[in-house]
């Protein structure tokens, strides 16, 4: 890759910036789905990080597949299902908000990475 390059992630060390970001949201990501089971309670920063990675990956998909870690995202993600499907305590309307904005994030990602992801997000009514 050159040293001097006009693209915004076109010479190393911007895309290893740009890759520092991916590893810093994911890394945020873990600590929030690990948060969200210990405590227990509404993380909506999780949508927001999914949403980060999903502009990453529409700006920078070099970068992101260079950086990104599918093993972590498919935890991240089942740790997301595992938690909506047992937190009761989201009223209902917003339980269904959760439910779509997730599942529209997850599947956006999921054919963005081509992760083969898990598909069905949401919860039988």
């Amino acid at each position: 890759m050159p040293y001097w390059n006009g693209d915004l992630d076109g010479c190393d060390f911007a895309f290893d910036s740009v890759g520092a970001v991916v590893l810093q949201t994911m890394n945020r990501l873990e600590a929030e789905a690990n948060l969200v089971i210990d405590k227990k309670h509404p993380e909506q920063s999780m949508l927001a990080l999914l949403k980060v990675l999903d502009l990453l990956t529409d700006q920078f998909p070099r970068c992101v597949a260079v950086h990104f870690r599918k093993r972590r995202y498919l935890a991240i993600k089942d740790r997301y299902i595992s938690w909506l499907e047992s937190f009761a305590a989201i009223p209902r309307e917003h339980s269904l908000e959760f439910d779509a904005n997730a599942t529209a994030l997850f599947e956006s990602l999921d054919r963005k990475l081509k992760t083969g992801g898990q598909d069905d997000l949401n919860r039988a009514t």
